[in-house]
């Protein structure tokens, strides 16, 4: 007999992501002992590692997020836990965030320092650039400032709330948070350098939108980055196991290589669930770590409320989805730092292709250098190669039998080529994953890999929050409040036990 099939009325976690983690250890902490369903063998969602074995050796490459933001929102989560995220995690913070490229052959390096970063674009684009720069981080650093208290640091607000918040002085706060624009309108009003306009664009990316169309007020994410960057050893996969073995620890349970196979509800109340391997399991609370169209798109629910969504949202609001390939060459003098961008040509057409549903034809490339850390020794490592970690924007299409392929081939080509006149010949034993991948890991989602798009300056109250329409059944990750992005995802979960917890309280009551 399985562990689980004895317990009853436990918080079950459906997928054990950042986010589904989070909750569960939250959960644990406060002792009621949850117990986490993850489909896959590990445990990480997104944060996950490739293996690859080439030449007698071992190689694992991370395959999704590289770094770590807002390191305080996990400091916190260790700490609500009784312990501090550094006896069990070696974090290091990153001097330089970036390394850019261009067709031209120019490349500027970005820096966690405000005033290295200033003293590059300086001898890159000239004073006033330099001086612009300064300009559009006060700018940046006041829209995070005047959105944090209800849309980062609180639960997912209602219209009414977000209105109270405006008041008494709707104007200025709505001025600080820029909403009325693009990010492609507002960093084109403080650069007039093409290529700084392109490097300042890419943040939108981060969150799987379109500069073009995404409302400026998403231009904070320069800020957050600015703020610090860490990286860890081991990769973020290392943070899950480390989140694994905490709520462990504190008496909850986690179980992988077995997924769900229906949430059962009955009275517009959730009864518990159905496992892949037929065992029902009963609860009254349960969180669902995964893309929102999944609860309805793919009749996740079954009972009396199936057939009502719980949320929707068309295919074109859908964030970025990526072609992405984990591979390895033979060490070499490149000149690339951890991170990297080698910027298209034409970064308005690569956006016009991406909205029209197509791979782009000349994308922009991200590539991660993992042996490329400041922190490490290049004889750290005896190995004869280096990992490296690539990924083109693509459209989320991974739902369709009809999406090109044809195009996934030629970006693959384009990489390949980009590689090549880095200094990065060779790519071998490469594993791509492509769209329909990524939808076939993450079910409905198209292949979206940052949730929902944000297109309108009120995308953020169109999200779900942590409360779904059916009692009992709570919502975590990318596709809710607060958004996109690794601390995101775990403060959904925070959101989610505090909501949890208050239902809890008003029943007993």
């Amino acid at each position: 007999m399985n562990t689980y099939q004895n317990q009853r009325s436990r918080p079950i976690i459906i997928g054990a992501g950042i986010a589904g983690l989070s909750v569960a250890l939250r959960l644990a902490v406060k002792g009621l002992k949850p117990i986490v369903f993850e489909k896959e063998a590990e445990v990480g969602g997104k944060a996950h590692q490739v293996h690859i074995h080439h030449e007698s050796n071992d190689y694992l490459i991370n395959g999704g997020p590289t770094v770590l933001t807002m390191l305080s929102v996990f400091e916190e989560l260790y700490q609500i836990a009784g312990t501090n995220i550094h006896e069990h995690l070696s974090i290091h913070p990153m001097r330089a965030l970036a390394r850019h490229f261009w067709s031209d052959q120019s490349t500027l390096d970005l820096y966690t320092d405000l005033d290295q970063s200033f003293e590059a674009i300086h001898q890159f684009a000239g004073s006033n650039e330099a001086k612009n720069f300064l300009g559009f981080h006060t700018y940046t650093q006041k829209i995070y400032d005047s959105v944090k208290d209800i849309f980062i640091d609180a639960p997912k607000p209602s219209v009414k709330d977000f209105a109270a918040y405006l008041k008494p002085s709707i104007l200025p706060k709505l001025y600080r948070a820029d909403v009325h624009r693009s990010m492609w309108s507002a960093i084109d009003q403080y650069f007039d350098d093409p290529r700084l306009k392109q490097l300042f664009g890419r943040y939108a990316t981060y969150t799987g939108n379109n500069p073009f169309m995404t409302p400026a007020t998403f231009n904070l994410i320069s800020a957050v980055e600015q703020s610090g960057v860490w990286v860890v050893d081991g990769g973020l996969s290392k943070l899950a196991k480390s989140l694994e073995e905490l709520i462990l620890q504190h008496g909850g349970q986690v179980h992988k290589d077995l997924g769900i196979d229906k949430i059962i509800v009955h009275d517009k109340q959730v009864q518990g669930v159905r496992l892949s391997d037929g065992i029902q399991l009963n609860s009254a609370q349960v969180v669902f770590n995964g893309d929102c169209q999944a609860l309805f798109r793919g009749q996740l629910i079954s009972g009396d409320f199936a057939k009502t969504p719980v949320i929707t949202y068309p295919k074109s609001e859908r964030s970025l989805s990526a072609l992405t390939a984990c591979g390895i060459v033979r060490k070499n003098k490149a000149k690339l730092l951890y991170h990297n961008v080698y910027f298209s040509d034409n970064y308005e057409s690569e956006f016009r292709e991406l909205e029209s549903g197509k791979y782009p034809t000349d994308p922009t490339i991200y590539f991660c250098a993992q042996d490329r850390r400041e922190d490490l020794k290049v004889k750290d490592s005896e190995l004869p190669y280096e990992r490296i970690f690539a990924l083109v924007n693509a459209p989320a299409r991974g739902d369709e039998l009809s999406f090109d392929d044809a195009g996934a081939s030629l970006c693959q080509k384009r990489i390949e080529t980009i590689m090549n006149s880095l200094q990065l010949a060779n790519f071998t034993a490469s594993t791509w994953t492509r769209p329909n991948d990524w939808n076939q890991r993450f079910p409905y989602s198209g292949g979206a890999i940052y949730g929902q798009g944000v297109k309108k300056w009120n995308g953020n109250l169109k999200r779900m929050g942590a409360k779904s329409k059916i009692k009992g059944l709570y919502l975590v990750g990318g596709t809710v409040h607060p958004g996109a992005g690794v601390p995101m995802a775990a403060l959904s979960g925070k959101w989610a036990t505090e909501a949890m917890m208050k239902d809890c309280l008003s029943t007993v009551s």
